[in-house]
């Protein structure tokens, strides 16, 4: 019997230290080292630049992150975010690990809008053994949900559309063999809904998009009945987007 309790004592101990351990090293590991490879990651590949001015350990497996600058290339614009949590439940015997991302507020500035989105929750699937071969072949899925937020600036054929509610963004991708898959892609406002099915890569885009237009875009915008009504009417279309993700070739249907 007490070689039992000196047994149990022992594992005990030993799961102590290991979770002592852990604390101190997420509690000391340098964040801001990771944000700067990150940066030099996404330079070199893609072009972008990612800023932090915080980065902080939140226990027992948060990572909180305040003032992230995303700058996208090619003078797009950035994207900004005041405040992301980010939590990890990677603890499982699954080959499969699960990523979440919640932006408390974000605000997205580019050469053709501006808007400002409320709450977001992201969450990747990850599979570590393969994401350590190639990026894209580990991502396993993605889960977007925007909550009610807003659209503050954008601008079709010169007319300017401000200040527009957006209801909803809900956006499931699932990774099958290289390929992405929409399972799930809707985004709806008071003046469009819109519903993305099909399929991309890295070397093809096979991407359909139905536009419908709500009435509150035409009674609130009505310079620009003219100019849509020829291209959508009031049925609304599909934007077939198809071809290379470097030069997309896109062909507007009337559904």
């Amino acid at each position: 019997m007490q070689l039992y309790k000196k047994i149990l004592v022992s594992i005990s101990i030993l799961m102590a230290s290991v979770v002592i351990f852990f604390i101190f090293l997420m509690y000391n590991f340098p964040y801001s080292s990771l944000i700067k490879k990150l940066d030099l990651t996404l330079n070199r590949k893609y072009d972008m630049n990612i800023k932090a001015t915080r980065v902080e350990y939140g226990f027992p497996n948060k990572v909180y992150i305040e003032g992230a600058d995303l700058e996208l290339p090619d003078d797009y614009g950035s994207i900004k975010i005041p405040k992301m949590e980010i939590l990890f439940k990677i603890f499982n015997f699954s080959k499969n690990k699960e990523i979440f991302i919640i932006w408390h507020s974000s605000s997205v500035s580019s050469m053709y809008f501006k808007a400002s989105l409320g709450p977001m929750n992201m969450n990747f699937l990850i599979d570590i053994k393969k994401l350590r071969r190639q990026e894209l072949e580990g991502l396993r899925k993605i889960e977007m949900l925007l909550g009610p937020s807003r659209l503050k600036e954008l601008t079709v054929a010169g007319v300017g559309i401000n200040d527009v509610p957006v209801s909803k963004v809900d956006f499931e991708i699932l990774n099958r063999g290289g390929k992405f898959n929409f399972n799930r892609g809707i985004l709806e406002s008071r003046i469009v809904k819109t519903r993305v099915k099909g399929s991309f890569s890295e070397n093809f885009l096979n991407i359909d998009a139905e536009v419908k237009i709500e009435k509150d875009l035409y009674s609130n915008y009505p310079d620009l009945k003219p100019l849509l009504q020829q291209f959508i009417g009031n049925s609304g279309v599909i934007l077939k987007i198809r071809g290379n993700p470097e030069k997309p070739r896109v062909k507007i249907v009337k559904s």
